[in-house]
This record gives structure tokens, C-alpha cells and sequence, in this order.
């Protein structure tokens, strides 16, 4: 499932995020943020390099099953704010199942470290 636009990052918005945002690591998932006044919807961007999977399959598909959690999760995110999420450690079975909760705890410890 695809974010829709005003939710996704741009690539410029990303390094700028990774760079000099406030991170926080939960169960494999490194999340990144940074605050952005100017704007109104929280934007959001994944990563998943090759040193976590070879194949870019599957790659693609934990990257799938994290947008699909992120979108469910949408309104945890804080507005005003870019988020990254970098997976750290292997995913065994990406599931939106098992990523969802996952997910949804490391942006509230995010949330409540950061405000």
C-alpha cells in the first residue's frame, strides 16, 4: 500500500532528518524525527539497507509492511513533524501483525522522549 503524498518524505527532507534529528531505538526499529513548524501532516520515510537483507525483494517488502503499519498508525505520529524508520536488526517474518505494535510502541516512547 502506497502513503499517500502529504504523508511521505522527500529525499532531501530524509538526510536533513537523519542528520540532525532525535532518535530512539525499539525492538529492530530505529526511529528518527524532527520538527518542522511549517508543516500541517506528519511526513514519514523508511529505510532497510543491504547489510539487514541481501535481496532486494525483500527489502521491498518489510519497507511495504512498514508504510502499511505507519498508515494504520498515522495519527500517532506527531504533526509538524518528519519521521524516518530505519530497521536495525533482521526481521524474521515481516507481517503487518507483528510490525504494527512494534511500531506503534517506538513512536510513543519517541513521542513522549521528544515533547
Amino acid at each position: 500500500c502506497m502513503l499517500p503524498k502529504q504523508y511521505r518524505i522527500s529525499a532531501v527532507h530524509m538526510r536533513l532528518v537523519l542528520r540532525r534529528g532525535r532518535f530512539i531505538r525499539h525492538a529492530g526499529i530505529k526511529v528518527v524525527g524532527l520538527s518542522f513548524p511549517t508543516i500541517d501532516s506528519p511526513t514519514i520515510g523508511f529505510m532497510v539497507s543491504k547489510r539487514i537483507e541481501k535481496k532486494a525483494v525483500n527489502r521491498n517488502r518489510i519497507k511495504r509492511v512498514l508504510r502499511s503499519a505507519a498508515l494504520s498508525l498515522i495519527h500517532d505520529f506527531l504533526p509538524s513533524h518528519r519521521y524516518v524508520c530505519v530497521v536495525d536488526q533482521k526481521i524474521v517474518s515481516p507481517s503487518t501483525k507483528t510490525i504494527e505494535p512494534i511500531l506503534k510502541q517506538a513512536i510513543a516512547i519517541w513521542n513522549k522522549e521528544n515533547t
